[in-house]
């Protein structure tokens, strides 16, 4: 199992307009960043393939 910090910190890695040490466990992800249909994309698969965990964008 991942530790949430370091969800945290791969997630915040994998967008160029989320600057890092921005989020935390209470952070609801789409105040933090640009939230349109390829962000969507980009989390999504970055779930996907990171953490063998699939989502739909109705999760989001």
């Amino acid at each position: 199992m991942v530790a949430i910090k370091e969800f945290i910190s791969n997630v915040e890695g994998e967008f160029e307009d989320m600057e890092p040490g921005n989020l935390s466990p209470e952070s609801v992800l789409i105040d933090h960043f640009t939230w349109d249909s390829i962000n969507a994309l980009i989390f999504i698969a970055h779930v996907n393939v990171e953490y063998d965990v699939v989502i739909n964008a109705d999760d989001l």
